[in-house]
């Protein structure tokens, strides 16, 4: 499974992937792993999640949470007038810090990773013309309405993580193993939706 294979099915996840040209949808994942990776560029290394974000002005906070069925967050970010808010959540974090030898990856590297996930969309908050923010679909009647692509933030997020920390995959596969070991029967279906990426997609059903 590539890092475009885990974007296309990110993109296959977004509620306006039916709007996306088929022709389109590769491209426009390539596009935001590249500006995951560019942006990664710009950061010195090694990275130091908690020196990146006191540059950067954001505050991390780090919480507990509640399970919430049928949902896993790792962590969120909020844009404020003096720079951000990420709150990483603890309860997931150890979670996943209790297969670390599953994962091949240290405690440290996996909060980085999400870490980084975050400071990423800071960085896009901040930054004009960003593809992530300028790549758009039209909806509504008349096919006036210019919406963005969601997903192509969250890929490009991944990408930056990835490189920015060195992990030797996808932060997206944190998810996925965060999910299975919250929810069993919400990572089984993620996995599910992974095995049956490369079958045809028809129409969706309409929204009830």
């Amino acid at each position: 499974m590539t890092e475009r294979d885990l974007g296309l099915l990110a993109l296959r996840r977004d509620p306006r992937h039916d709007r996306i040209p088929p022709a389109r949808r590769d491209d426009l994942v390539d596009a935001a792993l590249r500006c995951g990776a560019e942006a990664a560029d710009t950061v010195a290394a090694p990275f130091h999640a908690d020196d990146v974000l006191r540059r950067h002005g954001i505050t991390l906070v780090e919480e507990p949470t509640a399970d919430v069925p049928g949902l896993v967050v790792l962590a969120t970010y909020t844009a404020t007038r003096r720079g951000g808010v990420v709150r990483l959540s603890t309860t997931v974090l150890d979670r996943l810090g209790d297969v670390e030898d599953v994962l091949g990856l240290p405690r440290l590297a996996i909060r980085d990773a999400v870490v980084a996930h975050e400071v990423f969309h800071h960085v896009e908050t901040h930054t004009p013309g960003i593809v992530t923010q300028r790549a758009h679909v039209t909806t509504g009647p008349r096919l006036r309405r210019r919406r963005p692509v969601r997903a192509l933030s969250e890929i490009a997020a991944h990408a930056f993580a990835r490189r920015v920390v060195g992990v030797p995959y996808s932060p997206r596969v944190l998810e996925v193993v965060a999910a299975y070991v919250t929810d069993a029967d919400l990572g089984r279906a993620l996995v599910a939706e992974v095995a049956d990426l490369r079958r045809p997609v028809g129409p969706r059903p309409p929204a009830p």
